[in-house]
């Protein structure tokens, strides 16, 4: 029996990495972005005062907002205050609850004029304590937490009994929701939003749209899931080029049929480049702390209302419940003249993380992290077909944990290298293994990139065409089955310093 093994290599006993699986060496500086920004902290608080005294008044209110979280229109539990402040509870909108606590309606327009992308997230808090599917809205009403891009603390806001400023270490063990700025939407006050062709969509008062990428639209249909990777073809290119004697390229086998015994063959567009895992480097602590800290830190928030809630321990674990899942790009540079192209994924703390909590009472019940384990997030990411005859046989990764969906532009300079050994006569046929009897053709290129402020850069590497995909296996007999055995196969991992990452072509048609 055949089995293909995605798994992070460092758990593998086939695992191996040298400096000789990088062809270019990393800066081990992580580039945090710091360009400060405006949090509208009061204007979010008194959002928050007004959100909690309705919550309070009306059950109405908190099923209304449990049944919204619960669409999860971006893929996770978050309210878009915008899209959805007209909706009507028991006759009367929702936007119309929350004026009614306002001193007058232009306290609540300047708030929704500054502050766009404004999102009420329910959080899934430690030990299933409180979520949007458990929250029992006949008896808890939640307070109200405003997340905070350049402060590592959190504050707890309530309108009568005592608002609070939770340590960046302090996870709360009692029902709470979250007033922040969504990262998966583009408002149309954003810059660049112009430049976006994913689908508009509108609301009240003509507040417009966008999905940062087609991953996050849980609002139109679905598109069609990736498919799971088929061993087949990537065994035979693995066993046809001598397993790790490696006298091809397993993508000259997928992309044009060739090896060493076929030197000859024509494009099959059945194959496109799928990111299949991603794992966070370094200890436990500092990767977590790569992609959840704040963008400029200033712990000392000047608001005298705020009671300290204080733990043990100086990491921030705030993101765990204020932030929702992680969100991720993924930017690829594969060609000349053409702009980088960007993909996006999500994955929950506990998807990168095995973490163990602990409960403690320091003025409100609070959990605190006292175990944080790594551990591999297995995805299926589609990027791209690798067309060798129209693209570069180098491509660049780079990655960035995105914090908020404003764009800034940059151009890179770099060179790329193109096979030659191809035919162009009706179709496209790859003369040779390897590179044939050519030489490579080097370009140099200026490239236009976006990468987004308050982001978290997690590094880049390259990726050649002629790299294995596969590059060791291990047989495992089962002693008590005569005759019966399972084959594991390793898949080259890569690493930006980081994170690590697979890159594995995937049949999709």
């Amino acid at each position: 029996m055949k089995k293909l093994f995605f798994a992070c290599l460092s758990l593998c006993l086939l695992y191996s990495c040298s400096e000789a699986d990088l062809t270019e060496t990393q800066d081990q500086t992580l580039n945090v972005k710091s360009t400060p920004r405006n949090d509208n902290y009061l204007l979010k608080k008194k959002f928050a005062i007004a959100l909690h005294k309705a919550m309070k008044e009306y059950q109405d209110v908190r099923d209304f907002l449990k049944t919204e979280a619960l669409k999860k229109f971006d893929g996770d539990y978050d309210i878009l205050y915008g899209y959805i402040s007209d909706e009507l509870i028991n006759g009367t909108s929702f936007r119309d609850i929350l004026s009614s606590y306002f001193d007058s309606l232009a306290e609540l327009e300047e708030i929704e004029n500054t502050i766009p992308a404004l999102t009420i997230f329910i959080p899934e808090l430690p030990e299933n304590s409180f979520s949007a599917t458990n929250w029992n809205t006949s008896n808890d009403v939640p307070m109200v937490a405003i997340r905070l891009l350049d402060n590592d603390k959190t504050p707890v806001i309530t309108s009568d009994a005592g608002n609070y400023l939770l340590d960046g270490n302090a996870i709360p063990a009692f029902p709470v929701v979250v007033i922040k700025e969504c990262e998966r939407v583009i408002v149309s006050s954003f810059p660049f939003y112009g430049e976006k062709t994913s689908k508009e969509y509108i609301g009240p008062r003509n507040f417009r749209f966008r999905f940062s990428d087609p991953i996050f639209d849980f609002i139109g249909p679905r598109g069609p899931v990736p498919p799971e990777a088929d061993p087949d073809p990537l065994v035979a290119a693995w066993e046809l080029n001598g397993k790790g004697e490696n006298l091809g390229w397993h993508r000259d086998y997928i992309y044009y049929t060739i090896n060493p015994g076929t030197p000859n063959g024509y494009f099959i567009n059945n194959f496109q480049e799928h990111l299949r895992s991603f794992r966070l480097e370094g200890d436990a602590q500092q990767a977590l702390e790569a992609v959840s800290s704040p963008s400029t830190v200033n712990s000392n928030l000047s608001d005298p209302s705020l009671t300290p809630v204080t733990v043990s321990g100086n990491v921030n674990y705030n993101s765990f419940w204020t932030d929702g899942s992680f969100e991720f790009n993924v930017f690829t540079d594969y060609n000349v003249n053409t702009s980088v192209l960007k993909k996006g994924f999500y994955a929950s703390p506990y998807d990168l993380f095995d973490i163990v909590f602990q409960q403690s009472i320091p003025i409100l019940p609070v959990y605190h992290v006292v175990s944080l384990t790594k551990k591999t997030c297995h995805i299926n990411l589609p990027i791209i077909n690798w067309k060798l005859h129209e693209y570069s046989n180098t491509f660049k990764f780079k990655f960035e944990e995105q914090d908020l969906d404003v764009e800034v532009t940059t151009q890179e300079s770099r060179q790329s290298k193109y096979n030659t050994n191809f035919s162009y006569e009706g179709e496209i046929l790859k003369i040779g293994y390897k590179l044939g009897n050519s030489t490579e053709t080097i370009l140099t290129t200026s490239t236009t990139g976006k990468w987004h402020e308050q982001s978290d850069d997690l590094g880049e590497v390259l990726i050649d065409f002629g790299d294995n995909v596969i590059i060791g296996e291990e047989v495992v007999q089962h002693p008590f089955v005569i005759n019966h055995s399972t084959t594991n196969y390793a898949i080259r991992q890569y690493t930006t310093g980081y994170c690590s990452f697979s890159l594995v072509p995937v049949k999709v048609q």
